[in-house]
């Protein structure tokens, strides 16, 4: 019964404001289908219009890119599809802990693997066109994300048991700290390699993401912890993110929108260099969080009251 109300909070807090986002991107696609200088990147208005209901169902991520209903929109059900499995998981080991946690490790083993079989089946490189073609097999499924989903909950799990008290020696934390940075550094610029071999094209989809878990998991712990000094874990802890942090799912569901809206509203195109694209995208930020705000206080903090409303009663 926890599993099931918790999934039922969940869809209540997140399915309105998605709802209302459809409603203003159909809105904007109808507009600038009618008045744009510029061919649309994807049909928003049709694709909204006969594929909604899988919207309100979550099951967007199952179906392909070009058929969605906005196509940002498939990490919303990715996320909450993974969100019922970890609840199950979770319930298993109030009763089950080994049990539990085998069944972890048998979800992350055969998602991983084949993760690893589809990068080689679809000949996986870090090159644009290769990834764009197999972006509906390698990143919205929620097979390629399970692993390095479940590793964060049991990772906030052990953060909650030991309460934030990590009895670990300040030698291995640095460590774990320059082993985090490199990690996460060498996974971004290892995509310069371009060519296709069966180390980029089975390793890195069965693993790669969830060797980028383990640092993000291992920075959290650092930092909510007694070891959350340094120049890093002082940024992450401080006051002036908490905003950001709760307008979070707003930014994110408006940001794409806002892009598209504001480039194909101009009248011609802009050339691309260093120094343009930083403006842009400094404008870019301060527009999405601006209109996050307006939506975080218009929609999602009322759907949120309500929740805790119905959770009270």
């Amino acid at each position: 019964m926890d599993v099931v109300k918790g999934t039922i909070n969940r869809y209540i807090r997140i399915a309105p404001c998605f709802m209302i986002l459809m409603l203003f991107a159909v809105t904007f696609s109808i507009i600038l289908n009618d008045t744009s200088q510029f061919l649309p990147v994807e049909n928003i208005e049709v694709n909204c219009k006969n594929y909604w209901w899988r919207n309100m169902l979550f099951i967007q991520n199952m179906y392909p890119l070009s058929e969605m209903c906005l196509s940002w929109s498939w990490y919303v059900s990715t996320d909450f599809q993974l969100f019922i499995i970890a609840s199950i998981i979770l319930a298993i080991s109030m009763k089950n802990m080994k049990l539990s946690a085998l069944i972890s490790f048998i979800i992350v083993a055969i998602c991983s693997m084949y993760s690893g079989y589809v990068g080689i089946q679809q000949s996986f490189a870090f090159s644009l066109d290769v990834q764009y073609k197999s972006v509906d097999e390698l990143y919205t499924k929620p097979y390629t994300r399970a692993a390095q989903y479940i590793t964060g909950v049991w990772a906030g799990y052990y953060l909650s048991k030991v309460n934030r008290q990590w009895r670990v020696r300040k030698m291995l934390v640095n460590l774990g700290w320059a082993l985090s940075i490199f990690t996460l550094l060498f996974l971004v610029f290892v995509q310069i390699y371009k060519e296709t071999n069966f180390f980029i094209s089975f390793v890195f989809p069965a693993v790669g993401r969830i060797l980028w878990s383990l640092p993000i998991c291992f920075i959290i712990f650092a930092g909510s912890t007694q070891f959350n000094e340094g120049f890093i874990a002082k940024i992450l802890n401080s006051k002036l993110l908490l905003p950001f942090s709760r307008m979070s799912f707003s930014a994110y569901l408006l940001n794409p929108l806002i892009v598209m809206v504001l480039t194909f509203s101009c009248e011609t195109s802009f050339h691309l260099d260093f120094y343009s694209m930083a403006v842009y995208i400094s404008g870019f930020y301060l527009i999405t969080y601006f209109a996050a705000y307006l939506f975080m206080l218009l929609f999602e903090n009322p759907i949120i009251m309500f929740v805790r409303a119905y959770i009270a009663n």
